[in-house]
């Protein structure tokens, strides 16, 4: 796994801090559980639970998907590499350790089950199986004492979060990834409009308006919901509209 410089770290850990409340409740858990022993920073732990969040939605075997991923996991947090003096070096001599390797697992696992336990109220909850799959994951491990650490660490955090107001909205935060199958009008459409967007995402990115990140985001975003609604892509790819009108709104 490539480290984060300092300044990426300070960087994302403020876009992460605006964008979501959970990050805000784990960091500081994971900066002294993890981050202090030279283990992975808070914002590498919620990137690799951004990732996570990004494959499972096109994982062949959903029922698999978070076993597979965590032998994945375990290989890349075996060793670290930093860039130095431009050339690609391991940050120590010897691979990490099985206990070190389990903690940075532990650490995005939780993290990336408590994403998924934010299923709105009352609902049942579709990502259960993977949930308990993961508790199942902790409960293997060989330092439980560990486990129960960061596990009850992660859930006082969210309760202090929300003594101070700060509370986790509750969400599918799956759903922004998953991509509606769009029938060959739609299709056609989708591809003359995607340059457009991508674009504008690129002169706010350009203009320092907003970081490459948060551009992506929330660009896809507002694409997602596009592409659940026929009726405004077909409007907006109307040629030749009158002056004075956009999308068959009037501008007078």
């Amino acid at each position: 796994m490539i480290r984060l410089t300092e300044a990426e770290i300070d960087t994302l850990d403020a876009e992460y801090s605006r964008i979501y409340p959970l990050y805000n409740v784990i960091s500081t858990v994971v900066e002294d559980y993890e981050g202090s022993k030279g283990g992975l920073r808070a914002v590498e732990v919620w990137r690799e639970v951004l990732d996570l969040e990004m494959r499972l939605p096109t994982a062949p075997r959903p029922d698999r998907f978070i076993a597979s991923e965590r032998t994945r996991l375990m290989k890349k947090f075996r060793r670290f590499m930093v860039y130095y003096k431009g050339e690609l070096c391991r940050e120590s001599a010897e691979d990490r350790s099985d206990e070190d390797v389990e903690r940075s697992l532990i650490c995005v696992l939780l993290a990336f089950g408590m994403r998924l336990a934010s299923y709105p109220e009352g609902m049942d909850n579709p990502y259960e199986p993977i949930m308990r799959r993961i508790r199942k994951m902790a409960l293997q491990c060989k330092d439980l004492e560990m486990v129960a650490a960061i596990t009850n660490e992660y859930y006082d955090a969210e309760d202090e979060e929300e003594e101070l107001g700060n509370f986790v909205p509750e969400e599918d935060v799956l759903r922004p990834h998953v991509r509606p199958r769009l029938t060959s009008e739609m299709q056609a459409i989708h591809d003359r409009l995607k340059p457009v967007f991508t674009y504008f995402a690129d002169v706010l990115v350009y203009e320092k308006t907003v970081s490459a990140n948060v551009a992506e985001e929330v660009f896809y975003g507002i694409w997602d919901n596009l592409l659940m609604n026929e009726s405004i892509l077909k409007e907006l790819d109307k040629p030749n509209m009158p002056e004075g009108q956009v999308s068959g709104i009037s501008l007078n």
